[in-house]
């Protein structure tokens, strides 16, 4: 297995857990033909646990040729759609440039916390506001909180030095 222990840990634990989601319904249907005798459900999960290996082998490749890029920020704006399933995220990056995502309702965001996600490159997935993954999401890390009163952007305000105790110059 030589090459995983470079993946990243969220893309890393995507990947097994769809690798061993395939062999699961797999033997899920074979487990219902053998007890009801229904060769339907056997059929359907063999389709599904075929998809599960193409998905498995594509993200494979993706992650070998490292087809995909990482987005670091605090996260200093959160906005959900009122329709459908899908919010806005702003991550404000160390350099100042703000990266606009818009990303499925179920992920958790919290303002003031420094996340790392991992998208997957594709050619047409920017628009000029936000950055569509549409399912090319392959992971989330949070990094940690900032505190607000005294760091921005996780750096701290002043430097500390020996003549700094209790917040003035003595």
């Amino acid at each position: 297995m030589s090459g995983f222990e470079n993946w990243p840990a969220p893309i890393l634990r995507r990947w097994l857990l769809s690798a061993a989601a395939g062999p699961v319904i797999f033997l899920i249907g074979l487990t219902v033909r053998i007890a009801l005798h229904d060769p339907t459900l056997l059929t359907l999960s063999t389709l599904l646990a075929s998809c599960m290996v193409v998905r498995c082998t594509l993200l494979f490749r993706a992650i070998r040729q490292g087809s995909y890029e990482t987005v670091d920020g605090v996260c200093v704006a959160i906005k959900r759609a009122p329709i459908g399933g899908h919010q806005r995220i702003r991550l404000m990056d160390d350099s100042g440039t703000a990266h606009d995502l818009l990303l499925d309702r179920h992920q958790r965001f919290l303002i003031g916390n420094s996340y790392r996600v991992y998208l997957q490159s594709s050619p047409g997935a920017e628009l000029p506001e936000a950055r569509i993954p549409r399912g090319a999401l392959l992971g989330l890390e949070e990094l940690g909180a900032c505190r607000v009163d005294s760091e921005i952007d996780c750096q701290p305000a002043a430097p500390e030095g020996p003549n700094i105790r209790n917040g003035g110059i003595q």
